[in-house]
């Protein structure tokens, strides 16, 4: 299981080059000066940032920074992922983020613009395996009243199809909305991680399915009477339909 960090400035000016990116809310990590504080150590699988007229965006903890900071690449020039995603992928080679030590990001743009940065992140060491047979995929729909560039309320699923009852174990999602950024779901067995995707604009939009179905191994569980929550990040404040698709083994 890992979790979804998420960095953002609304208006960031970072023409001048490498400006701290402030840590964005997040109900179950401490944030100290708009970073992130690791309680115990972390491995790092995968990365987006992106932002209007963006450039570079790296990741800085006292550690990393002896042997060089890691560069988020590639980026992308606006904060709704593109189709396909621009994804930093890491799973092959985690890095290390260790405990008690901050964890910012820096990013360099053309002018004050939104700019936005995700990190999945895991105090596990995650196995990739999936080892059901009985995968399907299921549809689902949400609404989320959204702010700019913070975790929403928590809100339910609505399934189309009645499921049987039983325990369901996740192993990826797809959620789209027109100002979606990101979602993340919240099981009810376990509050402590969060783990989530990147958003869609459109349906049509072509998802990394590396690191959105099935490639981040199992991500928790839910029975047909405790079902999880969704909690979405967008680039603008308002109601939102999210239409979602979860990839389940039963």
């Amino acid at each position: 299981m890992f979790h979804l960090l998420a960095f953002g400035g609304a208006a960031l000016d970072a023409s001048a080059g490498d400006v701290q990116l402030p840590a964005i809310a997040d109900q179950q990590y401490t944030r100290s000066n708009n970073n992130f504080q690791l309680p115990v150590s972390h491995q790092l699988y995968w990365g987006y940032s992106g932002g209007t007229g963006l450039t570079r965006a790296r990741i800085q903890t006292g550690s990393l920074r002896s042997k060089g900071l890691p560069q988020i690449f590639p980026v992308f020039g606006a904060t709704v992922p593109p189709s396909p995603h621009n994804v930093f992928d890491m799973r092959e080679n985690p890095i290390m983020l260790r405990a008690e030590e901050d964890l910012r990001i820096d990013v360099t743009n053309a002018a004050a613009n939104p700019v936005v940065t995700l990190l999945a992140v895991s105090p596990f060491t995650l196995n990739r395996n999936i080892n059901t047979r009985d995968l399907r995929i299921i549809r689902f729909t949400a609404t989320s009243v959204l702010a700019e560039l913070a975790w929403a309320a928590p809100v339910s699923l609505t399934f189309q199809d009645t499921l049987e009852g039983g325990n369901y174990s996740v192993f990826g999602m797809y959620t789209q909305g027109t100002n979606l950024i990101a979602s993340r779901l919240i099981f009810p067995n376990n509050n402590a991680l969060r783990p989530g995707s990147l958003g869609e604009a459109a349906v049509t939009n072509v998802i990394n399915t590396e690191v959105a179905f099935g490639g981040m191994g199992k991500w928790g569980e839910f029975t047909t009477y405790a079902q999880p929550q969704l909690e979405c990040l967008g680039n603008t404040a308002g109601s939102q339909a999210i239409e979602g698709r979860l990839l389940v083994g039963k």
